[in-house]
């Protein structure tokens, strides 16, 4: 068998035309162009890059046939401000996985990143293949957790029990109870607290990002431009945002994104954060995720949360955490002063919005 020739290099914005062709490989004909557009917006307009490159791909057969992305990012650490990076959205062609090429091209491309990357960095929410992947090459594993609070349970349990009837008078019961704990327990109002929905973030976010950022051991700096690059100017981008203030001053945000999976809808809590100690913030935010998410009809609201501070909150809310776990890995770990720091995932402020996974449409 003839060795196949290929080589990894940087990604251009010229090489975007062969990305949409190797998109139309893996998806549908009328989503590729979407992609193509918020595979360049991550690329190339990503504020916390500042020049470097944030894909690299592999060339075979005078065609781009494989990449894989690095998002750059500022963390918090102790509330000094270092790089950061996420591995994220590895694609390989079908053509040159029937070939038994596809482990050698996720395995180049990690470790072209690994040999690129001078410090360390996290991967989260993969697929099985990914995350069997990243176990071989033996980065550092611990777990973050979803949290998903019951909504509109009909559906669910009309398919479950297998009779409408009852899946629906069932379903009546169970949310006649949580109507009624939400009025009486969690829904408790903060008068001071006032939640509003925004388009933009604006430069208040600034000044609010590096207060609160030294509130938490690892965060990412979620500073005005780098709000605006993930969830306001990205092409498709259809998150709701509403921010939080206290007597005219900022207290938090929470960004929230419906979803249909196959017949069920969701609800994302994308990202929210404020102060962890300001709980009538958080329970504000998460008030007003429930009340735009009942509106929207959902099934259910999920969300990944690692900080117990407002896990805290959020259970008080019904939120219930999963039995499966959201995988987190660290590559160089061990280029990092702070190892045992980094590794224990309670010290870190993460939510889906800190990868790419909601960024695609």
């Amino acid at each position: 068998m003839t060795a196949l020739n290929f080589k990894i290099r940087r990604y251009q914005r010229s090489d975007l035309a062969n990305i949409e062709k190797l998109l139309g490989t893996h998806f549908e004909t009328d989503r590729v162009p979407t992609r193509a557009l918020v595979f360049d917006w991550i690329a190339g307009h990503n504020p916390a890059a500042d020049g470097e490159t944030c894909y690299l791909v592999i060339e075979a057969d005078n065609k781009i046939v494989a990449y894989e992305g690095r998002m750059p990012v500022d963390l918090m650490i102790n509330g000094e401000k270092e790089r950061g990076y996420f591995f994220h959205d590895t694609l390989v062609h079908p053509e040159y996985r029937k070939k038994g090429m596809g482990l050698t091209f996720v395995n180049s491309l990690k470790g072209a990143w690994e040999d690129a990357t001078d410090t360390f960095a996290l991967a989260l929410w993969m697929n099985q293949f990914t995350h069997e992947m990243l176990k071989r090459r033996g980065y550092y594993e611990t777990q973050a957790h979803y949290f998903v609070k019951p909504m509109n349970l009909t559906p669910v349990l009309v398919k479950v029990t297998r009779n409408k009837l009852v899946g629906r008078v069932m379903a009546s019961a169970v949310h006649g109870l949580m109507g009624l704990y939400d009025f009486f327990i969690a829904g408790r109002r903060h008068p001071d607290i006032k939640v509003s929905p925004i388009e933009r973030f604006d430069r208040r976010f600034d000044e609010f990002a590096g207060i609160i950022s030294k509130k938490f051991t690892l965060i990412v700096l979620r500073h005005t431009q780098y709000l605006n690059w993930k969830y306001t100017d990205k092409p498709s981008a259809g998150y709701t945002v509403f921010s939080a203030e206290r007597n005219g001053v900022l207290t938090g945000y929470i960004v929230l994104l419906p979803r249909k999976i196959e017949d069920i809808r969701a609800g994302v809590i994308v990202d929210i954060l404020a102060a962890p100690d300001d709980t009538q913030t958080i329970a504000s935010l998460c008030q007003a995720a429930i009340n735009y998410f009942k509106k929207e009809d959902v099934n259910f609201i999920v969300c990944v949360l690692t900080d117990r501070r407002f896990i805290r909150v959020f259970k008080k809310f019904l939120f219930f955490k999963r039995r499966k776990s959201a995988p987190v890995f660290i590559a160089n770990i061990h280029k990092h002063s702070k190892q045992e720091l980094i590794k224990d995932i309670d010290n870190w402020f993460l939510t889906f919005g800190d990868s790419d996974g909601v960024l695609w449409p």
